[in-house]
């Protein structure tokens, strides 16, 4: 048993380092991983490997796998804090705090990479619910670091972004309405220039709390940040302003140079951004 749970630690760290770096490979290992846990209790450290495996399934285009993985991890997170008659905010343990927040906020954004695919798989009250859950861990977040705990401060700015793209969705899907607004469960309206004002708002905190944090000499995994500030750019150019984005591109490509292969592959995807935007 103890050599099992070793083996699959190793499996998970390696499917950590190369999902992004050769996909269909690790795919392999993803599924070796998969069917040496399916038959565990459910746990936190199950749930991080399926979350794990998922990722995995998401870098090799298989989004419909993908999706299922989190959403029965999703189910394996509740129905473990219903036996143990506690709710998120009664976790204790940062990691399985992590985890759990972790499940949710790659759930929630699964219907932005649909849309990407396809304007019409995805409502706009799919979207309505997927930004509600990520606002209320938010606002968790902000309680948790208010109380003088930073540990959570880079993830709640990777919930931050998926936020304001799927509220630039959303303003997107309600301009193709015959009468570009929606309303809300309460019988109040929104128009589009509401949810693009909201997204806007939300990408520029979202800049502007990387700049302080880095000003406070925190450190943030430079591969998620410089991909969390490029979809910031998209948010911009998305809702009309196109040299915002372009500006916010040129600071990223400005500043540090990419040391390993996994920031080379974000600062590449940033310059062809850059390139895409520049073209309009």
């Amino acid at each position: 048993m103890k050599y099992d749970s070793l083996k699959n630690a190793l499996i998970h760290n390696y499917l950590g380092m190369f999902r992004n770096l050769d996909p269909e490979k690790t795919l392999k290992h993803a599924e070796l991983l998969l069917k040496s846990i399916e038959m565990e209790a459910p746990s936190f450290s199950k749930m991080s490997n399926y979350l794990m495996i998922g990722m995995c399934f998401r870098s090799a285009g298989r989004d419909v796998r993908s999706e299922a993985l989190f959403l029965d991890a999703c189910d394996m997170a509740e129905a473990l804090l219903e036996k143990r008659g506690k709710t998120f905010r009664e976790l204790l343990d940062p990691h399985e705090q992590e985890i759990y927040i972790h499940i949710y906020w790659r759930l929630a954004q699964t219907p932005h990479r649909r849309l990407l695919k396809n304007m019409n798989e995805v409502s706009c009250a799919e979207l309505k619910i997927a930004i509600h859950t990520l606002d209320w861990f938010i606002n968790s977040l902000i309680l948790v670091s208010q109380a003088g705990y930073g540990h959570f401060d880079f993830l709640r700015l990777d919930l931050m972004t998926t936020a304001a793209l799927l509220r630039n969705m959303i303003a997107y899907k309600t301009a193709r309405l015959p009468f570009r607004i929606l309303k809300n469960a309460g019988g109040s309206v929104q128009t589009v220039e509401d949810y693009a004002s909201e997204a806007i708002q939300a990408a520029a905190v979202t800049e502007q709390a990387y700049a302080s944090l880095y000003n406070a000499g925190a450190l943030a995994d430079r591969t998620d940040a410089v991909y969390n500030l490029m979809n910031c750019a998209c948010v911009y150019s998305g809702c009309g302003d196109n040299q915002r984005a372009l500006a916010l591109l040129e600071k990223i490509l400005s500043g540090d140079v990419p040391e390993n292969e996994q920031e080379q592959i974000v600062y590449n995807t940033v310059k062809r951004k850059y390139r895409e935007l520049k073209a309009l």
